[in-house]
């Protein structure tokens, strides 16, 4: 299977500066949810302030397969930054789990946008547990950020 890969620079202000049809435009208008936002803007500003680049592993899962994935942030001068999204490997997710992001105001369950745990009475599962297999799908879901990836992102 080939790597897919996604390369995309952002300027000082953050925007988008290489990329077809994105050029000019905040990358953070591409980010649903306030905290995979906070944390990415948290990312971009420690390479910046640091000058040290910096790899983040996130899951970035459709209904029927796991994807594991790297993002890399590098400083290219004159405060730009590249980020780079590489596909690592993939497998199989089975039974499939069909979920559908949902307004933050509405009943929902919480997916953490780094490693796609679902939490369920205040227990993240994976999409894959048997546990879930009871929620209703599509599941309706709201991205945050799992306390194990806040920890281990921090």
């Amino acid at each position: 299977m080939a790597k897919a890969n996604l390369c995309y620079s952002i300027d000082a202000q953050n925007r988008i500066t290489e990329v077809s049809g994105l050029l000019g435009k905040p990358f953070q208008e591409f980010i649903q949810d306030d905290a995979t936002r906070m944390l990415m803007n948290s990312i971009v500003n420690s390479v910046r302030v640091l000058g040290k680049n910096r790899q983040v592993d996130y899951r970035c899962d459709s209904s029927t397969e796991k994807r594991y994935m790297r993002m890399s942030v590098s400083i290219e001068g004159d405060h730009s930054i590249k980020l780079c999204h590489e596909l690592l490997r993939s497998e199989p997710l089975s039974p499939p789990f069909v979920t559908q992001t949902v307004g933050n105001d509405q009943t929902h369950y919480q997916r953490c946008s780094q490693c796609n745990r679902i939490e369920l009475n205040q227990v993240w599962l994976e999409p894959d547990s048997s546990l879930l297999r009871a929620i209703p799908q599509p599941c309706p879901v709201y991205h945050s950020i799992c306390p194990l990836c806040a920890e281990r992102l921090a």
